[in-house]
């Protein structure tokens, strides 16, 4: 098995080519770094393509399921690993405002907060959607530089 560093250099590499979802899934395994140093995690569930390792989701949702000696906050934290990385409510198909909306959610249920909200590509706003420097980071910055003039 290879140390921690040689590992989530490898995974990040077998990341790198990968969607958003995989990438993010690997950053938190590697943050955790519990089941990063666990010879068992490594057996069920790393692989290894030439220089790059990567995670089998399926795997490493079987080992949660029935690892021994894992804590419940261990074992929700590869849990939530495992669905980032295969998206079951298809979250990677919404739009972007949607995407960012679903994050905040999120956020709220665990009493967290998303600092600033991101504009939609090509920043426009309807409408019926206001766009303030209070409500938009891309029309504060927009505000700003006319400041500047």
């Amino acid at each position: 098995m290879p140390d921690f560093e040689e590992l989530a250099v490898g995974l990040r590499r077998g990341a790198s080519g990968r969607d958003d979802r995989e990438r993010a899934a690997v950053e938190l395994l590697i943050w955790h770094e519990t089941f990063m140093r666990r010879r068992d995690f490594f057996e069920a569930a790393i692989g290894i393509r030439g220089d790059a390792y990567y995670v089998s989701w399926d795997r490493a949702r079987r080992f949660a399921e029935h690892a021994a000696g894992v804590s419940s906050s261990q074992r929700t934290v590869l849990e939530l690993a495992v669905w980032i990385a295969s998206d079951p409510l298809g979250l990677s198909r919404l739009g972007y405002m949607h995407t960012y909306k679903a994050a905040e959610a999120l956020a709220a249920a665990l009493g967290q907060r998303l600092e600033g909200l991101i504009p939609e590509p090509g920043h426009s706003h309807p409408d019926f959607i206001p766009g303030t420097p209070e409500t938009c980071g891309a029309c504060a910055r927009e505000a700003k530089d006319e400041g500047r003039r």
